[in-house]
């Protein structure tokens, strides 16, 4: 079955739809205009039909993973970010199982901004938003937008709050040094 949903999509101004297979019960979210021509904004390409699960655009029901950097750790993958159903979100390489997987608070939406670099290290520039519940009150307060890892200092905190065994603060590290 087909409802209409309480969102529009960024890209293109369109009611997003809910879908409901009668069978397995799963629904899943579809803007009608990306499904049919998905934009280059949405990281799809042109010709295929595209799902809100996975689109890459910066919007909340998006579900697809945005490549960020190259893995600092294996060297061979890229770092993606993406989220999951349960509204939580994960920066994880896709180069080797296990490599490196960082989690984020709940709630957490990136923008990439691909034309801008990072001045110190020459990685793309990222912007951040961050729900209210997934951090203290000295971190929510600060701006998230076109920074690097390796040159925000809150963001590298934000990392190791979310990120606090050995492995993680390792990783944390790691993807927030200089290249």
């Amino acid at each position: 079955g087909l409802s209409s949903h309480a969102h529009r999509c960024p890209l293109c101004g369109f009611q997003v739809l809910e879908v409901t297979n009668r069978d397995t019960g799963k629904t899943h979210t579809v803007c009608p205009s990306c499904f049919k021509k998905p934009p280059a904004q949405a990281g799809k390409a042109a010709g295929g039909e595209m799902r809100c699960f996975s689109c890459t655009a910066n919007c909340v029901l998006a579900g697809g993973a945005v490549p960020v950097r190259p893995c600092p750790k294996c060297r061979r993958g890229e770092v993606l970010f993406s989220r999951r159903k349960d509204a939580s979100a994960v920066l994880e390489c896709n180069g080797a199982a296990g490599c490196l997987r960082l989690y984020l608070p709940g709630g957490t939406a990136l923008t990439k901004h691909d034309a801008q670099p990072c001045g110190w290290c020459g990685q793309p520039l990222l912007s951040f938003s961050f729900a209210r519940r997934g951090l203290p009150a000295h971190l929510f307060h600060q701006s998230y937008d076109a920074c690097c890892f390796c040159c925000h200092r809150h963001l590298h905190e934000v990392l190791q709050l979310s990120n606090d065994s050995a492995e993680g603060t390792r990783n944390v590290d790691l993807l927030c040094a200089a290249t």
